[in-house]
């Protein structure tokens, strides 16, 4: 193992999109060896917060390892030591040609365990010193000289410019005799007891070192060691001679090694491969270490194997392992890799381990050259991002790491996913604008007669889960389980959709105007009233909205939309361009700045600036830096950014709702707010041809309302490196984790546990449960589950019995069972699920849900399979679903009854005639005229 313990640190300051670029097809051999630091951010936060955003942009660097972010602000970072106390991580952005920097607070590196990092905040990042330095002793050295006697250590850090600043943050004390010393958070020592301890102070991985000597008696031999120190180490105090010997051989005498701290019985204290006294003196090599540190410069090299390289075991800085390396790998082994047309540079982190001859192993990602046999499919970044690789054209390359003698070449596949329209959903009403919860479950329709609810978990299979019929609603705002509709004349609507099959009316709020559009802030809610202006309503309570006040606009409002972080308000007013105002106090909305021109009819707010809708000029762009002198930017043409009912931005890309396409949403990207750049147009024209009307997206899906319809499409390729059934950037709002396809443990993948509505980070949650999932299961004359789910998957037997639920879901299944008894609920949420069971018994309930089909085999030459099923509960079809047993009867032309003969016979369905000689379904008839017929009739 490597020599100083390493530890996974998770910072889960604000949980956004993980989405992992790459894939790692070996992660679960790769953890066992190399735990990792991953940073997960949530969605930008304004710079006035003084709190950092990271992304791409961004290299993060902890102690000396540094690592490029991901788009979403993930990194992954090897082999961070958990023994040096306290510890920043910095970052440093290049955007629009602007470096900033940030680093988080001091937060210390547990062994075995998962550490929040915290936020990344914007300022100067404090530099990392050279040395350190305690400026009030003389040498290295301090005596105390009697128990509880104290000292305070003041402690100077030197820089690589030359500066010495006085260290009072990040400083750590170690003591190796913690019996002798106590020492705390301000470097104050306090005796305990008579004996040697060294004290170890690190900075940011800097390290240095004191020994501190506690005498409490005089030396009566006058052999340097005072009394009571060598009757704790076992000396004689009135032999003068015991001080001059070397008990252990390692050419220190007692007394030397009683004033360092050594122990006096074994030649290597630290247990590193060297004698104290060769790392005491310099010898003939000329280096020097300490003998009570494994590894006295902190490089992950114990310094016995640096002696042996010929480095400096003290100087972090020369670290050349060539000479002992046993084993050198690069991880991950091959790389499939799918560029997101939509985003920017994109790339693919190498990380480079090698075992050395102690067999402990170390990271050599920095240290290793890099080179590829095609630049124009796998390239590199700067020197300060060692292993990064950055993919451009589609196609394969190789990209081979090396160390002196070592190297291996990673295989890298690159494809490319342009967004991609998914499916499509008649709702029988003009579609406005639709919301979609965080978890990507529903879908929230505002439409010409009210509010529908679509269930989009899977958006192939799209389906209406329930609608409330209010009259038009122009828009839908989200809120936890309540949506707030724009309802024109009606005012505001609020509504509770807990349960989405029912949704429930709460309240209305009349207005003076039209109510066109929403925005939210907490409690908040903003109308954009037409004729009305903008009206506020605290929604505290939704089902009493209680009017805050009105902002009078100029023209009429059509659109709003709010900046939580600095409480300023857009208001798009059409051919009256925008207003920007100040609602830092709700109730009193005060004016702030208007831009005129082209026809405005929605804004979305980001950071400091608002991104227009506009169906005359295309996509535009404001910067707010300044509210009172907003600057307009550059409009994208119509041909790349449409012309636009509607935007709404997530991240560093904004989305159209365009009438200028054939049903087209331009994705553009507002890393510059005044020249925004076009990166894709996700095409639904292979539908139909409808103008769009409402937006929403979430971090790879969006959602567009267009005629009476709701498409769907993805912009981002769902990449699941962890094999658990859910995109990875999705995971952060479940909870997951990403590289983790079980995070709670209990032995069922996090994506089985969201279809079925478990939580994937609770290992009682569902508890004991079988799974039967693309296979063929014989379970044999019986069996019993507590619950069961069935999913793609064919299941024979004799009786089977579920105490608990039975779920049957995901692909289509068929089962054959002589009886099936689910003593709780019975759902049926897949395409097909085929059932040939003699006897169906269900205690609870059954539902079939979501587009599912409940039928029988078909019938053979000589076989019925009937459906038959005895429910307790109560029996829910869905108005997506059905029970189909149409033309499950005896089949035309085969064989039938009770009594066949070599005779060809004609089957029929219940004494219906189907041939000129007929055998129906009761006894033996000749010619059978009439359904159920059981006499003969002779034409």
């Amino acid at each position: 193992m490597f020599p100083t313990p390493t530890e996974k640190i998770i910072g889960l300051e604000n949980m956004f999109h993980p989405h992992m670029r790459f894939s790692f097809p070996h992660l679960s051999q790769f953890s066992a060896f190399l735990l990792a630091v991953t940073v997960i951010l949530s969605t930008p936060v304004s710079l006035a917060s003084e709190i950092l955003t990271i992304n791409q942009d961004c290299v993060v660097s902890i102690l000396n390892r540094t690592v490029r972010a991901e788009v979403d602000g993930s990194f992954e970072m090897p082999n961070v030591p958990a023994t040096m106390g306290s510890i920043k991580a910095r970052a440093t952005c290049v955007r629009d040609g602007q470096t900033i920097t940030g680093e988080t607070d001091y937060f210390s590196v547990k062994r075995d365990d998962s550490v929040d990092v915290g936020a990344f905040y914007i300022g100067v990042a404090e530099a990392i010193p050279v040395t350190l330095s305690v400026t009030n002793i003389s040498g290295n050295s301090v005596v105390l000289s009697s128990i509880g006697a104290s000292m305070g250590l003041v402690v100077d850090a030197v820089y690589s410019n030359g500066a010495t600043l006085r260290a009072d943050e990040g400083l750590n004390y170690t003591p190796s005799n913690a019996s002798v010393i106590s020492v705390n958070e301000f470097g104050l020592v306090t005796a305990l007891k008579a004996g040697v301890s060294l004290l170890t102070l690190r900075k940011d991985g800097v390290v240095a070192v004191v020994s501190i000597q506690v005498v409490t008696s005089g030396d009566s031999d006058g052999d340097g060691i005072a009394d009571d120190i060598e009757l704790a180490l076992g000396l004689n105090p009135n032999d003068p001679i015991d001080g001059l010997e070397d008990w252990d051989s390692d050419a220190l005498s007692n007394a030397d090694e009683a004033s360092i701290g050594t122990d006096i019985n074994v030649a290597d204290t630290d247990g590193d491969g060297v004698e104290d006294g060769e790392e005491v003196l310099p010898g003939s090599d000329g280096f020097v270490s300490n003998p009570l540190l494994f590894d006295t410069d902190g490089d992950g090299i114990s310094d016995g194997l640096e002696f042996l390289a010929g480095t400096d075991p003290s100087n972090p800085l020369d670290a050349d392992v060539s000479s002992l390396l046993v084993s050198y790998e690069v991880f991950p082994a091959s790389v499939d890799f799918t560029v997101n047309t939509v985003d920017g540079a994109q790339s693919a982190q190498l990380v480079v381990t090698a075992e050395l001859l102690d067999g402990g192993e170390i990271d050599l990602t920095a240290e290793s050259d890099y080179a590829s046999d095609d630049v124009l499919i796998c390239n590199f970044g700067g020197v300060d991002e060692p292993g990064r690789v950055y993919v451009g054209e589609t196609g394969g390359c190789g990209v081979t790491a090396s160390y002196g003698s070592e190297s291996q070449t990673v295989p890298f596949t690159v494809e490319r996913f342009d967004p991609t329209a998914t499916q499509v959903i008649a709702l029988g009403a003009t579609a406005n604008n639709v919301a979609v919860d965080d978890l990507g479950l529903f879908a929230y329709v505002a439409h010409s007669n009210g509010l529908s609810i679509v269930r989009v978990r899977d958006p192939e299979n799209l389906s209406i889960a329930g609608t409330l019929s209010v009259g038009p609603v122009q828009d839908v705002k989200l809120v936890g389980n309540i949506v707030y509709l724009a309802a024109e004349a009606a005012g505001v609507i609020a509504v509770d959709v807990s349960s989405p099959e029912t949704p429930v009316e709460l309240s209305r709020y009349g207005t003076i105007g039209n109510a066109m559009d929403l925005a939210v802030d907490g409690a908040d809610l903003y109308v954009a009233d037409g004729p009305g202006g903008v009206l506020t309503l605290d929604v505290t309570d939704p089902a009493n909205m209680i009017e805050q006040g009105w902002f009078v606009t100029a023209s009429s409002a059509v659109g709003v939309d709010i900046n939580a972080s600095n409480k300023q308000l857009a208001i798009a007013e059409g051919t009256g361009g925008i207003e920007i105002a100040d609602a830092t106090d709700p109730s009193a909305i005060s004016f702030l700045s208007a831009l005129s021109g082209g026809n405005v009819r929605d804004v979305a707010m980001a950071d400091n600036a608002v991104y227009l809708a506009d169906s005359s000029r295309s996509f535009v762009g404001v910067d707010l830096s300044d509210p009172s002198v907003p600057q307009l930017g550059n409009a994208t043409s119509r041909a790349q950014g449409g012309l636009l009912l509607d935007v709404v931005v997530l991240g560093d890309l904004a989305f159209g709702a365009d009438v200028f396409f054939v049903n087209g949403v331009p994705i553009i990207g507002i890393n510059d707010p005044l020249n925004p750049t076009p990166r894709a147009i996700l095409d639904f024209s292979g539908f139909d041809d409808t103008n769009g009307s409402g937006i929403a997206v979430t971090v790879d899906t969006v959602y567009l309302t267009s005629g009476s319809n709701l498409y769907v499409g993805e912009y981002r390729h769902c990449v699941d490196d962890d094999f658990d059934q859910l995109c990875d950037s999705r995971e952060p709002f479940w909870g997951t984790l990403t590289g983790n396809s079980d995070t709670d443990g209990d032995g069922i993948l996090d994506g089985f546990e969201v279809r079925y509505g478990w939580d994937p980070t609770d290992a009682s949650n569902p508890g004991q449960i079988a799974i039967f999932e693309n296979d063929v299961y014989e379970l044999g004359s019986l069996a019993s589950f507590t619950d069961l789910v069935v999913d793609t998957s064919t299941i024979t037997g004799g009786e089977l019995e579920v105490l608990g639920n039975m779920s049957i879901g995901g692909g289509a299944s068929t089962i054959r069972l002589d009886t099936l008894i689910v003593r709780g609920n019975l759902t049926i949420d897949v395409a097909t699920a085929s059932l040939d069971i003699g006897i169906i018994q269900v205690d609870g309930d059954l539902n079939i849900i979501n587009g599912a089909t409940l039928t029988a085999p078909q019938s053979s030459n000589s076989e019925l399979y009937p459906l038959a099923i005895a429910v307790t509960g109560t029996v829910t079809v869905d108005s997506t679903s059905s029970i189909d047993v149409s033309g499950r009867g005896y089949p035309a032309s085969n064989w039938s009854g009770p009594d066949f003969s070599a005779n060809t016979r004609a089957g029929c369905h219940a004494g219906i005639r189907y041939g000129r000689v007929d055998d129906c379904t009761y006894g033996r008839y000749l010619r059978a005229e009439f359904a159920g017929s059981a006499g003969n009739h002779v034409a």
